[in-house]
């Protein structure tokens, strides 16, 4: 089913409240999704090698697994999540992606192997903000993350912390609440990156 395809370019009407797979992979260019929309369920376009541009409203709060992954020719300079509080495993696989913001996310999703990616393409990620409500990190979350400059993470409690989240992500600083710095340090897990862990005074960008 393709609702107001026409040209490569899918429009959802408004009053959609969420997407759905659309058929044909190897036409779809565009999507445009409508403010009502609330999720991206699983595999919403897993695979779409030719879509190159989607907006994702203010108004989505789910985002799942592989919802995007391998579209390859999808590329965001800064995505902006503004309200998304669950993202599914793999949901962005192979997206570019050079900075990602998520302000209410609660919790990273873990990956299965090292060479899954939750946000994006490991090699072209730069930066990556995650605001207060963030609980929880996952097995391997930013593992292999090579072009990382810095994450930040506005949670004053430091979210618990699966094996390897941080492995071979370029040495880059994690920067959290100041007053928060000696807690992350010596919270199980994080003491592995203590000497990346700095104040958010310090960060510029």
């Amino acid at each position: 089913l393709v609702l107001g395809k026409e040209g490569g370019t899918l429009k959802l009407p408004d009053g959609s409240s969420s997407t759905q797979n659309f058929g044909d992979k190897s036409v779809l260019e565009e999507v445009v999704l409508p403010e009502t929309i609330t999720s991206i369920p699983n595999y919403s376009f897993n695979g779409y090698s030719n879509l190159n541009k989607c907006n994702i409203p203010n108004s989505v709060t789910t985002i799942g697994w592989l919802a995007f992954a391998f579209c390859t020719s999808l590329e965001y300079d800064e995505l902006v999540l503004e309200n998304v509080t669950t993202l599914g495993y793999q949901a962005f696989h192979n997206v570019k992606i050079r900075k990602i913001v998520m302000p209410k996310l609660t919790g990273c999703p873990q990956n299965g192997n090292e060479s899954e990616a939750n946000y994006g393409l490991k090699t072209y990620l730069e930066e990556v903000i995650i605001g207060p409500d963030l609980a929880s990190i996952g097995f391997r979350s930013f593992i292999h993350y090579t072009a990382l400059k810095y994450i930040v993470i506005q949670a004053v409690t430091p979210p618990t912390l699966g094996n390897y989240a941080f492995e071979n992500t370029n040495n880059c600083p994690s920067y959290v609440p100041d007053s928060s710095v000696t807690a992350y340090r010596e919270a199980s897990g994080w003491v592995n990156y203590a000497d990346r862990i700095k104040p958010l005074s310090e960060y510029t960008e």
